[in-house]
């Protein structure tokens, strides 16, 4: 059977306690449950993906045969058939989406990957053993399988990685079990994190690094530093979002873009903490951090704000040592306690599993559903981001224009890539909206001897050597110069292969 394409529902199948049936169940049964899983599978018009002992993913191109399969395998039961009622019940969940469908060069099966796979996956992690669970998704599309089955709103839950929350419902058959545990999902915090419209990709390391930082105990501010695009403000996003689970108090997101002094501030946390502003707003803030449960308060473009905010912030950290200040910045603060997490740009790829292939790709496919990464456009793409150094902004910007531009024609026109890497988004913050306002909102934050410095650097393409760069940049080409572009963000220091 050829994969499904298009919208498909996705279908994840699990024993419960599938580590524990594995280390001491029965091999022979459990390779009878696989077999009859097959069968259902084939049975109800779906493709398998992929299965292990205890554990299945298929996809079906109607919602109704997905939901029929879960319902037919929880029924029979299939456990009961593969003739070993000591196995503990099954698992499932089905979220209907538009996931990516690739072939594997290797074994020439088929798979399918993106945010659709992922939530079905959690969906089916949420669940106990002898519980379907599906998503809104499913449920729209898929009113005549659940016509006659009962069908039960658990209403809007967190799942584990995932930036919005899925409305999920049980269903079964009249009959069947009806009353569960609490399902194994995030616990609900209050929160005005941004949700996100588009995936993220990439960071894993980083996560992980800024997970052990603001977990860690010590209470001074984290600051998340790098260049113009880097993608400070989404990983910021995405690492608080994975930790609302450890902070009772929540995780806010104030954008500081716009403000210019200690009282503006002051009135962005409070807003962002959806707190009339008093008379005293940095007093009220330190008041409500004080009293609070502990919580994680992001701090979204400092840069400007260093020089005048750092008693503030550091004030408010005294305030509350079991909350935690998770800033983003071109450069570091300088609030004693600060540690500091460097942000660079994607690594330069090499083939079709870097993370900046993998980034525009996923940026294509939101702008041209059809686009398929192939043996003709792959270096193409390859070139692309590694003519765009890296740099997450810019090679979203570029995959955007997938809808005028193939990637060969894309690449020709780099030349000019302040005309050509525009968004056509109008939710992007305007700094966001063109490579070029990326760039003029770091020249902003320039002293006059700074950006006569750096505007004489602009000659070189590819770096410089300290030396060369002195005789180009003249009398004002003092160290203290060239580290506070460095700390800004503006250059970044290299080793050459050589030597030099």
């Amino acid at each position: 059977m050829q994969p499904p394409r298009g919208e498909v529902t996705l279908a994840f199948v699990e024993l419960e306690g599938l580590e524990s049936v594995l280390s001491t169940g029965p091999a022979g049964a459990l390779a009878r449950l696989d077999a009859r899983l097959a069968q259902a599978v084939a049975g109800h018009a779906g493709y398998l993906v992929k299965s292990s002992p205890g554990h299945l993913m298929a996809v079906f191109g109607s919602a109704d045969d997905a939901v029929a399969f879960a319902l037919a395998i929880q029924r029979a039961p299939a456990v009961a058939d593969a003739g070993d009622a000591s196995l503990p019940p099954l698992r499932v969940g089905l979220h209907t989406g538009e996931p990516i469908l690739e072939s594997d060069p290797a074994t020439g099966r088929f798979d399918y990957f993106g945010p659709p796979v992922n939530r079905a996956a959690r969906i089916a992690a949420a669940a106990h053993g002898g519980q379907i669970l599906v998503s809104a998704a499913t449920r729209a599309a898929a009113a005549a399988a659940l016509a006659g089955a009962r069908v039960v709103p658990l209403g809007e839950h967190r799942l584990r990685g995932l930036d919005r929350p899925e409305s999920l419902s049980q269903v079964g058959a009249p009959g069947d079990r009806a009353g569960f545990p609490a399902l194994r999902t995030l616990p609900a915090r209050p929160t005005n994190l941004p949700a996100q419209a588009t995936t993220f990709v990439g960071r894993e390391t980083e996560l992980l690094r800024l997970r052990d930082l603001l977990l860690a105990p010590h209470p001074g501010p984290v600051t998340l530093t790098g260049p113009a695009g880097v993608g400070k403000s989404r990983l910021a996003i995405r690492a608080a979002s994975d930790l609302l689970d450890r902070f009772e108090g929540g995780c806010w997101f104030a954008d500081l873009s716009d403000v210019r002094d200690p009282g503006g501030l002051a009135d962005a946390v409070l807003q962002a903490l959806s707190v009339p502003g008093e008379t005293k707003p940095v007093e009220q803030v330190g008041d409500l951090l004080r009293t609070r449960p502990p919580l994680l308060l992001v701090l979204d473009t400092f840069d400007h704000l260093a020089a005048g905010c750092r008693g503030t912030v550091r004030a408010w950290v005294e305030c509350a040592p079991e909350s935690r200040v998770l800033i983003t910045s071109r450069s570091s603060t300088g609030i004693p306690g600060e540690r500091e997490e460097r942000l660079e740009p994607f690594p330069l790829p090499d083939g079709p599993a870097s993370d900046a292939v993998r980034l525009f790709c996923e940026r294509a496919r939101e702008s041209k559903p059809d686009f398929g990464l192939t043996a003709e456009n792959l270096p193409d793409v390859v070139s692309i981001c590694r003519e765009l150094d890296g740099i997450p902004l810019a090679i979203e910007l570029a995959a955007s224009r997938i809808r005028i531009l193939q990637p060969g024609a894309m690449l020709r026109k780099l030349g000019q890539k302040f005309q050509l890497l525009r968004s056509l988004r109008q939710d992007a913050a305007p700094r966001q909206q063109t490579l070029s306002g990326a760039i003029e909102w770091s020249l902003e934050l320039l002293t006059p001897a700074e950006r006569r410095v750096f505007e004489k650097l602009s000659v070189f393409r590819g770096g410089f050597v300290a030396g060369v760069a002195a005789d180009v940049i003249g009398p004002e080409a003092s160290p203290e110069v060239i580290e506070s572009l460095r700390k800004k963000s503006l250059l970044s220091a290299r080793d050459y292969p050589w030597g030099a």
